[in-house]
């Protein structure tokens, strides 16, 4: 009757004469013989049969992997330590995908995977392993494997499927990755944590000399990968371990990402460096390493989507936001060039996110020649932005668990509104925005707002917004009006959270001096009186119907900073007999009226001086009598009322 040993010896011959793979052991003869020996048994001389077993491998000259486990710091380099681990995933992708029936190692270790000369690896021991048909799965009352490399499954029920072998080896590679005691480090910590010790160390290791790879950034991403699929692997639910295949799928991204890295220019220079239009020009195959193979979404924006990044120039270690332009008509190619040349030329503001740099999916360094193959051909496109990390405004203003205090949302304010100043103000050319909005305001960790340029708009002077007036015409509005709307109505939803314009005008008009009744109840009135007027009174101006109405960026600065008097609104009904040449989207911030006589209860005045507001283009007035002329500094509410057949312009004072 054959012995246990004899079992396993039969099967382990059986199995290793049917295996050829470059990481599986390789068989070269066996020994199986009984010689009679004499021996004492019992104090009397018997003779006995005694069974000589051997099986005889190629000669690893390494030995086992057990040998060669230590921590990140020590041993062998990363590229031996993934050749290894790649080595035992494709000799484990031989036994489970390419045979007819399944083999399952069921005690898959460091010591039962042996290195050659070369530091191949070569798993060996196949003693208790099995063969498996059709059956996936099954269960088992014989003991297997070898305790800290055995499945929760199999410990607890004695489950036996293709998922046992996959949970050793997602230990084998955190042993392999972060040394004897990575496992047990493992377990003391979440994954996040884990991941990052690990990329951390390798890091550190990878970029002090002597060795500093010249293709760190690549490297890392795969160091964070092969930890990540360890710990995959040794999730307590077998159902979510990945498949063999889809292990190898992942190493294999990361190779080609490296690969592609060392055809790159880059691998040349240790950093990215400015080119012709002022920002960075990065390659396709510097943002894939830099997003872990666009892996890291961070959401999905009006033109694609949009990547967390990080990469390392002079000045260090930056984290980045990388968005997708996806461009499918003529005109989204000029306006992304247009983007590269105007916000090249931009000064940096401390509300506004720094764009970084570029990329075309096209290897092009010239900057002329990249604008030509636009114009020829789809490409695709990336913006990288400096990444901004504590969320966005709307995020903040609608937290059920955390309540935005006032004083950070009056800092935000003024970072909105010194962006939109500089854009529209101290640029060559007036920029526009042209989606102010709290999704739109990213806010750094001291809360200060950040706006991005996106795909703005320059707008010179002699632009102009056609819109439809109260009685039915059309006029024309300065473009920069549109933006001062959008922000009236962000200063609204800071400061009256929830709150429509019309309810937070209907409750200030009942009560302009109580902000109790207009601000967010959620502040529980802790906010200062003088501030909280300010912005309601701002953000009522800013988004008036009419865009003529509404105040530019400078002037509302001065108001919303020093309380210094918004222009007023100026209203102007022509008789019929007058010579009125036009006003063109004028607004005026000086105006002297003397009253000459009261008639029938009516105050009768003649305008003496107007003095035009920067930015409006006033045509001119020639001898013309008015019957209304109406100002007023609250958007509602006219302060002066004036009519009557004998007013008179007297002069202009032009700015």
């Amino acid at each position: 009757m054959p012995t246990l040993d004899d079992v396993q010896f039969m099967r382990e011959f059986n199995n290793l004469t049917s295996l050829q793979h470059v990481n599986i052991v390789r068989l070269v003869g066996y020994c199986h013989e009984t010689r009679p020996e004499c021996a004492e048994y019992e104090g009397r001389t018997v003779v006995a049969d005694r069974i000589h077993r051997a099986l005889c491998f190629d000669y690893a000259h390494n030995g086992s992997l057990h040998d060669h486990i230590s921590d990140e710091f020590n041993g062998r380099d990363w590229r031996t330590r993934y050749g290894i681990i790649k080595g035992i995933c494709n000799g484990l992708k031989y036994l489970h995908q390419d045979l007819n029936s399944p083999i399952y190692h069921l005690d898959l270790k460091p010591a039962n995977v042996l290195l050659d000369k070369n530091m191949l690896p070569k798993i060996a021991d196949f003693g208790l392993s099995r063969l498996f048909g059709e059956e996936q799965t099954k269960i088992t009352n014989t003991s297997f494997g070898t305790r800290g490399y055995l499945p929760p499954e199999y410990i607890e029920q004695k489950v036996i499927s293709n998922k046992f072998d996959i949970y050793s080896l997602g230990v084998v590679i955190i042993k392999v990755m972060a040394g004897p005691e990575g496992h047990s480090k493992c377990a003391t910590m979440s994954s996040k944590e884990f991941v990052e010790l690990v990329q951390g160390n390798w890091r550190a290791r990878l970029e002090a000399p002597p060795i500093h790879e010249p293709g760190l950034e690549a490297y890392c991403v795969q160091v964070k990968t092969c930890i990540e699929i360890a710990l995959k692997c040794v999730q307590a639910d077998r159902r979510k371990r990945p498949s063999i295949n889809d292990i190898i799928d992942k190493m294999n991204q990361t190779e080609n990402m490296i690969r592609l890295w060392s055809l790159n220019v880059y691998s040349k220079r240790p950093y990215f460096a400015p080119d012709i239009s002022g920002l960075t020009r990065f390659e396709y195959n510097d943002l894939a390493v830099m997003t872990d193979g666009f892996s890291k979404h961070l959401g999905l924006g009006a033109f694609g989507m949009v990547y967390k990044g990080s990469y390392k120039d002079l000045n260090g270690y930056q984290q980045v936001a990388v968005k997708e332009i996806k461009n499918t008509t003529e005109g989204e190619v000029h306006d992304f060039i247009a983007e590269l040349q105007r916000i090249g030329r931009m000064r940096l503001h401390t509300n506004l996110i720094e764009l970084k740099g570029w990329c075309c999916r096209r290897n092009t360094w010239n900057l002329v020649d990249f604008i030509s193959c636009c114009r020829q051909q789809r490409v695709q496109f990336f913006l990288v932005f400096e990444f901004v990390p504590n969320a966005n405004l709307e995020d903040h203003l609608h937290d059920r668990k955390k309540i935005l205090p006032w004083q950070k949302r009056y800092q935000i304010i003024k970072g909105i509104g010194s962006a939109l100043h500089h854009l529209h103000h101290q640029c060559n050319r007036a920029v526009l925005h042209g989606d102010i909005k709290p999704s739109s305001v990213l806010l750094d960790f001291d809360f200060n707002a950040k706006l991005g340029v996106g795909l703005s708009r320059t707008a010179s002077k002699n632009n102009r917004i056609l819109v439809a007036t109260d009685t039915g015409t059309e006029g024309n509005m300065d473009p920069r009006k549109s933006d001062i709307y959008s922000f009236g109505i962000v200063l609204l939803e800071i400061a009256c959270t929830g709150k429509s314009r019309e309810q937070v005008w209907e409750l200030y008009r009942e009560e302009p001096e109580v902000m109790e009744y207009a601000a967010d109840r959620r502040l529980g009135g802790i906010f200062d009186k003088s501030q909280m007027k300010r912005v309601i009174v701002l953000g009522l101006r800013c988004s008036h119907p009419n865009g003529r109405h509404r105040p530019f960026m400078s002037d509302a600065m001065k108001f919303l900073e020093d309380g210094i008097e918004l222009p007023p609104i100026l209203e102007i009904e022509e008789q019929r007999d007058s010579r009125f040449l036009g006003i063109y989207s004028a607004e005026f911030s000086h105006i002297v009226i003397d009253v000459e006589h009261v008639e029938d209860g009516i105050e009768l005045h003649t305008i003496l001086e107007i003095e035009e507001q920067e930015g409006s283009r006033f045509l001119g007035i020639e001898s013309a009598n008015f019957s209304n002329i109406n100002t007023a500094i609250d958007p509602e509410e006219a302060i002066v009322g004036i009519g009557g057949s004998s007013s008179w312009l007297k002069g202009v004072r032009w700015r």
